[in-house]
């Protein structure tokens, strides 16, 4: 992301769900952009470490889980 700040997450944990390609990608880069921590989540995990990958190298801070947010119990299994 280039120009000015939109504003400013300072270190503030960002989860997006399906952040491992198109729109979600995006936005999680977006929240890294401005210095949130994102996380995204997402049910392939070499789709989600290419995007965590692409973050990291435009300087973001960016981690994955992989978890099915349709799969309620799996969910609750993150706790």
């Amino acid at each position: 992301m280039t120009g000015r700040s939109m504003f400013d997450l300072g270190g503030r944990l960002c989860v997006v769900t399906g952040g491992g390609r198109g729109i979600g990608k995006s936005i999680a880069a977006a929240l890294a952009a401005q210095g949130g921590k994102a996380v995204v989540t997402g049910r392939s995990e070499e789709t989600l470490r290419q995007a965590v990958d692409e973050i990291r190298g435009d300087g973001g801070n960016a981690d994955w889980l992989t978890a099915d947010i349709q799969d309620e119990a799996a969910v609750i299994g993150l706790r």
